[in-house]
């Protein structure tokens, strides 16, 4: 059996057995396609680090506009500094 077919064959013995019924029913051909795709431990690690990276970069931009605001500095001083967005930097 090629590998299709054996993804294909999972997702409907799941259906049958009730396991994530509705979910598989609304988008098998996604969840088969996303299965098939080629997904190593080099992308998945890039994936990570990217993501990491980008949170820590949300972090550090929060930290620097709760300082200028409690300094006084107008909102759109802080969006331009940055890049954050009005909603980002109201509740701080």
């Amino acid at each position: 059996m090629s590998r299709k077919e054996a993804i294909k064959k999972a997702v409907v013995y799941c259906i049958n057995q009730n396991i994530l019924k509705t979910f598989l029913e609304n988008h098998k051909r996604e969840v088969v396609g996303m299965l098939l795709h080629e997904w190593n431990l080099d992308t998945a690690v890039a994936f990570a680090e990217e993501r990491g990276e980008a949170v820590g970069e949300m972090r550090r931009a929060m930290k620097i506009a709760k300082r200028m605001k409690d300094d006084g500095k107008s909102i759109d001083e802080i969006i331009r500094m940055t890049d954050l967005t009005v909603d980002d930097i109201l509740p701080l």
